[in-house]
């Protein structure tokens, strides 16, 4: 019995880790059974028991597992080797499974013999270590629970083991990766509270701080991370945290670095630099607090709360306005507000370190800013002049008072920037900015003064560029100032374009200048040298188009203004020869083209030669035939050409004039003069023409345009111009109805007219029967009873013509109804006629209406048979129509048997001499045998 528990004890040991260098003996066992030293098993047993020594055992963990579990089965073993060899049993396994020599059933059963073990030895003193294991198993079963269960345990029940900190360091961990800070924060705190003694300390400390920070707690968790960054940083004032992190243990680096980064969260989750700066102001500061803002500034710059990171380091400088690091924490204010990408204020920012941190200011108290200050403040001023500038250049135009108020912003940054470079090409660039932000702000004369000295007073890679600027700054002073000041600025502009033309007479803007100062000297009166100006840079041959539009203007205006006629003409004529003249411009050249020729034709005027003024003011309309002046100008080349008595000419120069300017003031006594013209030309069509302008003209009085109207009426009709006479008597008779003989007249010579023209019956008829009419009216007298009585033949003569054109053809009812009426109303408008007791007008109308009867029997007797008739009934259809004719013959003989009698009262003329020669044809039994003479018959019946 007592072998074989040697041999288990023998196997233990050689499984187990010896202590120091001695073997393990049985003794040693006894004597230190349940102990633990530095992480080694001791087993006591009694000292009596000697141990025969046997041939030495290999170690094995299998075979001392199973010694130990046959061991533990046995009956009536001492308690304390049983509770060992459960105990040994158990860590085997454990460390079989860790090793990946056993399996899961095998852990199990490890934890099955410390639960036996504890359960069946509850007072047993290495139950800490029991304790341990089992939560280590139970660790790596994954039961976390179970281990830090049995964790808390150890920490209860054995308070003075030394495994008191691990476990309580172990259960807090499990917790902590399980998130449940509240319970592991005291278990973090106890293992603090047991001292630097205490291997777990450091990170205790350091995750007691984390669990506080994790909850929320921050006020509770700066008390613990300040005091490990106060142990663990170096001594004295830190300012860098980079370097003060360097020098920490490298043990503790870590934790330092941890303790800084939560300790700048948590015064962020308070409020930031303001809860920074309450806390120390109740607590007292920390020799590291340097380090604390920039930590939180960090976190907060890490978490891109730009805005909040800004105000941190701002925090700093209220509180430290004198610090040595303040110009520092300003521009890291700065660096946050760009890291943002908030334009405004990074600006804002930007002012307040100028403003704090510029030579002379309070902060320096009479030193000198080192020169990172400097170049900080060079480079802020650079960028706070050309924001300023840039922002107002993006503000509507319209915003005058806010754009101005910009640029002027940035000349006194510009300004200031000034001051902090010594002279060379960098402060001329920047005294070039500044000069163009007084240009923009409205201070047109500080910016020209300001161009001419980065110009003129040394020369750099910019005095051409602020040479021109100059000339340009200048020149605007001139717009904007009064016109009574306006003088004396276009005299400053002429000077500093000269003054530029000759120090820079390569530069590309050269031309423009001089156009610009050719100009303005016209426009202060003096013409002559503005020509000697504008040639000079023509001569040049380097003006643009453009320009060179400009300087012929400039010339001519300036020739026209010194009554050099000639030369403005030549001048004007090359001016519009630049296809680069606008047409707005071109217009206005054009005309003062013309007036230039016209003032010759004034000059030769009034030197008494009136060819050479007729041919300038000819010229006129020929150069520039839109010219406003040229209807002026034309009727002065007329009363030119009529003072010459060159009638055609005059005729022709006034003609065009007429009808060209048919609304001018001058065209009634244009049209006068034109009517002489042509009158003593012989036009008399070209005279109508004009009078019929006259007439319609609503400037001259009734009278005179009725005359001219009857007189247009009669010269169209003198030159035979028949449809123009027809249209001038229609008009006068619409227009001027009275005086009465004039209109008869002019009826009747429309009726003419219209006849001659054959081809117009219905005109004619027309105006014969207005004459009938006005007859028939109020104006009825003895001259409008013989123009109607006229009128009637005319028209009875018209309707027989009617008449006989319808021929007595099938339907022959139809037609001889329309023939009986056309001849009836023939002879109706005839007897009208015949009735008028003018002998001319009576014997011709007795003549028509024998003419109409005969005509009208003649047609019954030649009129077309029926068809169907055939011998007897043809003839006595034939007999019919003899019989119907006869009354009409009779009455046809009637009236030319009065006309006749008429030869009794001594009246011969060709109507009676016609009746006479149609009654022998009617009636040659009664007629035939009378001897027709010369003028009458021997013998009537």
């Amino acid at each position: 019995m007592i072998r074989r528990i040697g041999l288990a004890l023998l196997c233990l040991t050689a499984a187990l880790p010896a202590r120091g260098d001695e073997p393990p003996t049985v003794g040693s066992v006894t004597r230190n059974n349940g102990l633990q030293e530095n992480g080694r098993f001791i087993v006591r047993t009694p000292g009596i028991l000697r141990v025969e020594t046997s041939a030495p055992v290999a170690p094995d963990a299998v075979r001392a597992i199973a010694h130990y579990d046959r061991l533990i089965a046995l009956d009536g073993v001492d308690p304390a080797l049983r509770a060992e060899a459960m105990r040994r049993a158990a860590y085997l396994r454990v460390r079989r499974v860790d090793q990946g020599q056993a399996d899961a059933t095998e852990l199990q059963q490890a934890i099955a013999l410390y639960r036996r073990l504890l359960a069946e030895h509850p007072q047993d003193a290495a139950n800490d270590l029991a304790l341990y294991q089992l939560a280590r198993a139970e660790q790596i079963a994954g039961d976390s629970e179970a281990a830090i269960a049995a964790l808390r345990t150890l920490g209860a029940e054995h308070p003075q083991s030394t495994l008191v900190a691990d476990a309580r360091f172990r259960a807090a961990e499990l917790l902590y990766l399980a998130r449940r800070y509240d319970e592991a924060e005291p278990l973090y705190a106890a293992v603090v509270a047991q001292g630097s003694g205490t291997p777990y300390f450091v990170p205790a400390r350091g995750k007691y701080g984390w669990t506080l920070y994790q909850q929320g707690r921050y006020e509770a968790a700066l008390p613990v991370l300040l005091a490990i960054l106060d142990s663990d940083l170096p001594p004295g004032t830190l300012e860098d945290p980079k370097t003060a992190l360097a020098a920490v243990d490298r043990r503790k680096g870590d934790f330092a670095a941890d303790a800084l980064n939560l300790a700048g969260r948590s015064f962020a989750a308070l409020g930031g630099g303001a809860a920074m700066n309450a806390y120390f102001a109740q607590r007292g500061e920390p020799r590291f607090s340097t380090l604390l803002y920039a930590a939180l500034g960090g976190a907060l710059l890490e978490q891109r709360r730009y805005h909040d990171a800004a105000r941190v380091y701002a925090a700093f400088i209220e509180r430290h306005p004198q610090h040595r690091l303040a110009p520092d924490f300003q521009q890291r204010v700065i660096a946050a507000y760009e890291a943002g990408g908030f334009a405004e204020p990074t600006i804002a920012a930007q002012e307040t370190y100028v403003e704090r941190y510029s030579p002379g200011a309070p902060y320096w108290n009479g030193a000198a800013p080192p020169a990172a200050v400097l170049d900080a403040l060079r480079a802020d001023l650079d960028d706070l002049g050309r924001w300023h500038q840039a922002r107002a250049q993006r503000l509507p135009a319209s915003d005058v008072a806010a754009r101005q108020a910009g640029f002027l912003a940035a000349a006194e940054w510009y300004r200031r920037r000034l001051a902090l470079e010594a002279p060379g090409e960098t402060a001329a660039a920047i005294a070039l900015l500044r000069a163009d932000a007084l240009y923009d702000g409205g201070r047109t004369r500080e910016a020209a003064q300001a161009y001419e000295q980065v110009a003129y007073e040394r020369p750099n890679a910019h005095s051409a560029e602020a040479a021109y600027a100059a000339v340009q700054a200048w020149q605007r002073l001139g717009s904007e100032l009064s016109p009574a000041q306006r003088p004396e600025a276009l005299r400053a502009s002429i000077a500093a374009t000269l003054r530029f033309a000759d120090a820079y007479a390569e530069h590309p803007q050269w031309s423009a200048a001089l156009t610009r100062g050719a100009q303005d000297l016209y426009e202060i009166g003096d013409e002559a040298q503005a020509v000697a100006v504008a040639q000079r840079t023509l001569a040049a041959g380097r003006a643009t188009p453009a320009q060179r539009v400009e300087l012929y203007g400039v010339l001519a205006a300036a020739q026209f203004a010194r009554r050099d006629y000639a030369q403005a003409e030549t001048a004007y004529g090359a001016l519009l020869r630049e296809s680069a003249l606008p047409a707005e411009a071109r217009s206005a050249a054009s005309e003062q083209l013309a007036a230039a020729v016209y003032r010759q034709g004034e000059a030769a005027r009034a030197g008494g030669d009136l060819r050479g003024a007729a041919r300038h003011f000819q010229r006129v309309g020929a150069l520039v035939p839109d010219a406003r002046i040229r209807a002026t100008a034309e009727y002065d080349a007329a009363a030119a050409l009529m003072g010459l008595q060159d009638w055609h000419a005059a005729a022709a120069a006034l003609e065009t004039f007429r009808s060209r300017y048919p609304q001018h003031a001058l065209s009634a006594e244009a049209d006068k003069k034109l009517a002489y013209a042509y009158e003593q030309d012989a036009q008399p069509a070209a005279a109508a023409e004009v009078y019929r302008r006259v007439a319609a003209r609503d400037g001259e009085t009734p009278a005179l345009r009725r005359d001219a109207a009857w007189q247009a009426a009669l010269l169209y009709d003198r030159a035979q111009a028949t449809a123009a006479a027809v249209q001038a008597y229609e008009a006068c008779l619409d227009v001027y109805p009275q005086p009465l003989e004039r209109s008869l007249q002019a009826r009747r010579r429309l009726a003419d007219l219209a006849r001659d023209a054959q081809d117009d019956e219905g005109r004619y008829r027309h105006w014969l029967q207005t004459l009938v009419a006005v007859d028939a009216g109020a104006a009825h007298n003895a001259q409008t009873a013989l123009m109607a009585a006229q009128a009637n033949l005319e028209l009875g003569r018209l309707d027989a013509d009617a008449a006989r054109r319808i021929a007595l053809a099938a339907p022959i009812n139809k037609n001889l109804s329309r023939r009986k009426q056309a001849s009836e109303t023939a002879i109706a408008a005839l007897l009208r006629a015949a009735g008028s007791g003018d002998a001319e007008i009576t014997t011709a109308a007795t003549y028509e209406i024998g003419a109409v009867y005969r005509d009208f029997g003649s047609a019954l007797l030649d009129s077309e048979r029926p068809a169907k008739l055939q011998g007897d009934a043809l003839e006595q259809y034939q007999i019919l129509l003899e019989e119907q004719a006869d009354p009409f013959e009779q009455k046809s003989i009637e009236a030319h048997a009065a006309n006749l009698q008429r030869a009794r009262q001594g009246l011969w003329n060709e109507w009676i001499r016609r009746s006479a020669a149609s009654l022998t044809e009617l009636a040659p039994a009664r007629y035939g045998k009378h001897e027709l003479r010369e003028d009458r018959y021997e013998a009537l019946p």
